[in-house]
């Protein structure tokens, strides 16, 4: 394991630990926390920041609101900005953002996964979403039918 001296990861545990949201409220919640305008601000007011930090910004899509608020914040104090996303993901998807910005236009790298459009591997027969195997039963935009 390769640790760097000084890293200090910022993770907030609405937008990343889901077993609170998922179990009681189900995925709209966490849905909607990544899309709430000005919670990026509110998260970092919590952290001592200067322009001599770095940030990683990880988003499939590119698209959802508080990663590129997270990103323009991190600009805006100078700090440079890794994004990874999707480059074909992030092309099919409609930006969140009220200024039609998307986390790349942010960022001073981008690194494309190269991963298709949707949050899952396996297109089913007949249907237009992506869905994937797991153990034997289906999982279907996070149910299991």
């Amino acid at each position: 394991m390769v640790r760097f001296r000084a890293s200090n990861p910022i993770v907030e545990l609405s937008l990343t630990f889901h077993n609170p949201v998922v179990g009681a409220n189900g995925q709209r919640q966490a849905m909607f926390i990544e899309n709430v305008p000005g919670l990026a601000e509110r998260i970092l007011r919590n952290f001592e920041l200067s322009d001599k930090d770095s940030a990683l910004v990880i988003s499939s899509s590119g698209c959802n609101v508080v990663s590129i608020e997270m990103a323009q914040c991190f600009q805006a104090r100078g700090i440079k900005t890794v994004a990874i996303i999707s480059k074909r993901h992030s092309e099919a998807t409609a930006t969140r953002h009220a200024g039609g910005k998307k986390l790349q236009d942010f960022a001073d790298i981008v690194l494309d996964t190269g991963a298709p459009p949707g949050d899952a591997m396996v297109k089913l027969e007949g249907s237009t979403r992506l869905s994937r195997r797991l153990d034997d039963r289906r999982v279907h935009a996070g149910q299991c039918d």
